[in-house]
């Protein structure tokens, strides 16, 4: 996965987002995007970072984050 906090604003795209979305939920967890991004595009702002979080424990986080993305965390 890529350090989405050094990517252009709007690098995540939707469809990417959806992605994640759908990698979480394929496995009965939630994620929710969170922090100033959410405000940010509230008040029709670009944002400089994605911040999530999920009802999924960091063990299962890491899985499905490796599954959809590769190597995540060492």
């Amino acid at each position: 996965m890529t350090n989405m906090t050094k990517e252009a604003p709007d690098a995540l795209s939707l469809a990417a987002l959806a992605s994640l979305g759908n990698a979480f939920a394929r496995r009965g967890k939630r994620i929710y995007l969170v922090g100033g991004m959410v405000r940010d595009r509230l008040l029709g702002r670009q944002s400089a970072d994605y911040d999530f979080t999920t009802d999924a424990a960091p063990e299962e986080s890491k899985h499905i984050l490796s599954e959809l993305c590769g190597t995540v965390f060492q």
